[in-house]
């Protein structure tokens, strides 16, 4: 017992009579480099698509798309716009109705890493090639972030004010 006593009383003067060394906050260093102005959780991209494969029913374009991630593919939104006009785009899905009978209908396939568009007549013939198109992609890491945001996702021109596209 009087060993561990004297053990204890040991460790006890020793523990105590080491010093405290206090560390102060360091100087500031200096200022880095500006970066790009957007949102670091949201990417976008601008793809020009001319080359369309058909397999029936419908052409598909393949788009390589390297910033849709597992994460973003599994947990955050992804967005895909076409431009119908010079200064507009619109949301896909989407169906353009020519005449009262006949549309066509392009939707949407996201995978990691790559985004298909696929163009279906609605007599589900071999249509005309579609020609050239403009498409917008937008990835948002959470789609938390955008519920909070409170952006109409089928309005690109709110959404790129909303996250600096």
């Amino acid at each position: 017992m009087k060993k561990v006593f004297s053990l204890s009383l040991f460790t006890l003067v020793f523990l105590s009579a080491c010093e405290k060394e206090i560390f102060t906050e360091g100087t500031t260093g200096p200022q880095g480099i500006p970066g790009e102005p957007g949102n670091a959780n949201v990417r976008s991209g601008t793809y020009e698509v001319s080359e369309w494969n058909y397999q029936y029913p419908h052409y598909m374009a393949n788009i390589d798309v390297s910033f849709i991630t597992d994460e973003i593919f599994s947990s955050g939104v992804i967005l895909v716009y076409v431009k119908r006009t010079e200064d507009s785009y619109t949301q896909l899905p989407l169906t353009f109705y020519w005449t009262d009978w006949y549309s066509t209908t392009l939707e949407v396939i996201t995978r990691v890493g790559q985004v298909t568009i696929e163009w279906t007549d609605s007599d589900l013939t071999e249509p005309v090639e579609p020609g050239s198109y403009t498409f917008k992609i937008v990835a948002i890491e959470s789609s938390e972030l955008l519920k909070q945001s409170g952006v109409d996702p089928s309005d690109y021109e709110g959404l790129s004010r909303e996250f600096q596209l």
